[in-house]
C-alpha cells in the first residue's frame, strides 16, 4: 500500500505538506514598475580616503600587529555545512545594494551580505531576532500587490527584532536582471525603508515539491538570525499574504519553534481550540482521541496549509485499532459563513504506531458545507482521521472556479469553524445486484459516496470484478469485496497496473461458499469538478 503515497504525493500535513495552487507570476506576466523610474541613490556612499599610520605601525613588534588583524571566520559567519533545506544554515548570500537602507547595511565592501544581519543579530549582541527575503521582479504584477503591503507590516514587526530584504531580481523586461539602480527605484515606488537590493535565489531555495518549471515569484524566505537556519519558505502570491508573514516572523521572534539544532517542529497553529478541541493538534503532537465511535467535536482551522515549514494546520483524530470489514462514516461541516472548504485523510500507523504505512485523501467540497466519506477498512491496524482545510489544495477541486482567498492564519470566529463526527457501520447494499457480463454504469456524489452492490455466488465459481474510471482525472477507483455473511474482506485492490499506467481496480476469487458478497465501489482519491464516473463489470 505504500506505493499509493508515492503516486499521488498525498501524506498528512505534518508528514508532508500539501502542493498549493499560489498565484505566482512568470515571464508572461507584463504590468509590473513602469519603466518610468530614475536612481533615488544607488551610488555607494563613503570616504575611501585611508590616513598613513605606518609611524605608529613600524613602533610595534611585528608579532602584536599580527596577532591584532587575525580574524576569526567563524564570528564573521558561521562555519557549518551549508544547505536550503529546512534547519539548514543558509549560506552567506551576497547581494548589490539598492536604496539607502541595504547602503548604510554593506558597509564599507560595498556587498550587502547575510553575515553583515549575522553580526546584528541576539547571538552577537544585536537586536535582529529573524529575516524575511521577499523576492521579487519588476514585471510581476502579483509581487506588485504584495509589495504595497509590506512596509506597513515591516514597521509593525521592527520592534521585535525582524528584518525584512527586498531582492528585485529582474527589470520591467523579464529576463532583463535588475541593477542596483532599478532596486532603488523600485523601493521607492512602494515606500520601503528596509534594504532592497539586486540579485537572486538559487533554485534551491524553493519548496521540494515545487517544480523547476513552476518556480513563480514572489518568493519568500523566513530565516532564524540567531543560528542563521532556514526557517520556512513558500513561493507565489496569495489573499492574505502578509499575515502569513506577519505569523510566521513573530514566531521566529518569540518563540522559534526548533526541536533540537537543526530540526523544526513544522506545526503552526495559531487557532484558539473550541469545544473538544485541543490546540496545537497534529500526528507530530497529541491527537484527539476518538473512541469509542461515535464521536464528534466543534473544532477551528487555522488556515490555509501554506508551503514549507510556515503554516500548517491539521485536526488529528485517533480512532484506534478498527478490524478489516468495519465501515467508517465520517462527515465535516462548515460552520456559520461556510468559509471552510473541509477535507480530511484516513492514515494507518505501523505497528509503532509513529508512521504513516497507508493513506488516502477525502473530498473537497468548493461550496463548504458537508464533506462525507465512507471507507471499508480492508486491514486492520491502528488508524487516524486527519482533517485539513482544503480551501488552498490543488486547483482540480475547484473545475474552472478560482480558489477562494484565505486568511493566513485564523484568529478564531465563525469563518474557520467546522464541526466533525465520526461513526461505525456495518456494510450493506444501497445499489441493485449487477448483471454478471454486462456493464452498469455509476458515479459518486456526496453525501453516500460508498456504491455497494449485492452479488450472489456459488462455491467454485470464479468471479472477476473491475472498476473502471470515466477519467483518471478526477476518479482513481477503489474496490473492496466482503463476504455478506460475516464481514470478512475476500479482496481488495487499488490499481490493476500501476507502473503501466492503468489505476483500475480488479479483484478475482473463487468462491469457498454459497451465498453473497458486497462490491464496495470506493476510491483512493476523487475530485468533484465534474461528474466522477465509473463502470463496474462482473464476469465469471
Amino acid at each position: 500500500m505504500s506505493k499509493v503515497i508515492v503516486k499521488h504525493h498525498v501524506a498528512l500535513v505534518a508528514a508532508a505538506l500539501l502542493a498549493l495552487p499560489l498565484c505566482a507570476c512568470d515571464e508572461k506576466s507584463t504590468n509590473g514598475l513602469p519603466d518610468t523610474t530614475t536612481d533615488s541613490g544607488s551610488d555607494v556612499p563613503g570616504d575611501t580616503t585611508m590616513e598613513d599610520s605606518s609611524q605608529d605601525q613600524a613602533t610595534e613588534p611585528l608579532e602584536d600587529t599580527l596577532e591584532e588583524e587575525a580574524v576569526d571566520p567563524c564570528t564573521i559567519y558561521p562555519c557549518t555545512t551549508y544547505g536550503t533545506a529546512l534547519g539548514n544554515v543558509v549560506p552567506d548570500l551576497g547581494f548589490t545594494p539598492g536604496n539607502a537602507r541595504s547602503q548604510e547595511l554593506a558597509g564599507t565592501d560595498g556587498t550587502f551580505d547575510l553575515h553583515d544581519l549575522w553580526a546584528l543579530s541576539e547571538t552577537n549582541g544585536g537586536d535582529l531576532t529573524g529575516l524575511f527575503i521577499f523576492l521579487t521582479a519588476g514585471w510581476c504584477p502579483w509581487c506588485s500587490t504584495e509589495a504595497t503591503q509590506l512596509e506597513a507590516i515591516y514597521e509593525a514587526l521592527s520592534s521585535q527584532g525582524i528584518m525584512f530584504v527586498a531582492v528585485v531580481s529582474e527589470t520591467n523586461s523579464p529576463g532583463t536582471p535588475a541593477d542596483a539602480t532599478f532596486a532603488s527605484s523600485y523601493a521607492t515606488s512602494y515606500g520601503f525603508t528596509f534594504p532592497t537590493v539586486a540579485g537572486d535565489l538559487e533554485g534551491g531555495f524553493w519548496e521540494p515539491d515545487v517544480p523547476a518549471a513552476e518556480r513563480g515569484i514572489p518568493l519568500h524566505v523566513f530565516i532564524d538570525l540567531r543560528s542563521m537556519r532556514l526557517y520556512g519558505r513558500y513561493s507565489g502570491s496569495m489573499s492574505g499574504a502578509v499575515k502569513i508573514v506577519r505569523y510566521a516572523c513573530e514566531e521566529i521572534a518569540t518563540d522559534p519553534r526548533w526541536v533540537t539544532d537543526g530540526v523544526r517542529d513544522i506545526d503552526f497553529d495559531c487557532a484558539p481550540g473550541t469545544g473538544t478541541e485541543n490546540e496545537p493538534n497534529s500526528l507530530a503532537d497529541i491527537p484527539e482521541v476518538g473512541t469509542p465511535l461515535p464521536f464528534g467535536m466543534d473544532a477551528v482551522f487555522c488556515p490555509p496549509a501554506v508551503a514549507d515549514g510556515v503554516i500548517a494546520d491539521e485536526d488529528v483524530i485517533d480512532l484506534g485499532t478498527l478490524t478489516a470489514g468495519t465501515v467508517i462514516d465520517v462527515t465535516m461541516d462548515a460552520i456559520s459563513t461556510g468559509d471552510v472548504y473541509p477535507s480530511f485523510q484516513a492514515v494507518m500507523l505501523d505497528s509503532a504506531g509513529t508512521t504513516i504505512t497507508w493513506s488516502t485523501i477525502g473530498p473537497v467540497r468548493v461550496d463548504g458545507g458537508t464533506a462525507r466519506r465512507q471507507w471499508v477498512i480492508d486491514t486492520t491496524g491502528h488508524y487516524l482521521i486527519a482533517g485539513i482545510d482544503g480551501r488552498m489544495m490543488s486547483g482540480f477541486h475547484y473545475g474552472d472556479a478560482v480558489p477562494p482567498g484565505a486568511d493566513a492564519c485564523c484568529e478564531g470566529g465563525p469563518d474557520f469553524a467546522y464541526s466533525v463526527d465520526v461513526t461505525s457501520t456495518t456494510l450493506a447494499a444501497n445499489e441493485t445486484a449487477p448483471v454478471i457480463g454486462t456493464p452498469s454504469a455509476g458515479a459518486f456524489a456526496l453525501p453516500g459516496d460508498l456504491r455497494v452492490y449485492p452479488l450472489d455466488v456459488t462455491t467454485g465459481t470464479h468471479y472477476s470484478v473491475t472498476m473502471t474510471a470515466g477519467t483518471y482525472d478526477n476518479l482513481d477507483p477503489y474496490l473492496v469485496v466482503v463476504n455478506a455473511g460475516d464481514g470478512s474482506i475476500i479482496g481488495f485492490n487499488d490499481d490493476i497496473n500501476y507502473s503501466g499506467g492503468n489505476y483500475n481496480s480488479n479483484v478475482a476469487w473463487t468462491s469457498t461458499f454459497d451465498g453473497q458478497v458486497l462490491i464496495a465501489a470506493s476510491y483512493w482519491f476523487v475530485a468533484f469538478n465534474g461528474t466522477p464516473s465509473f463502470t463496474l463489470s462482473v464476469t465469471n
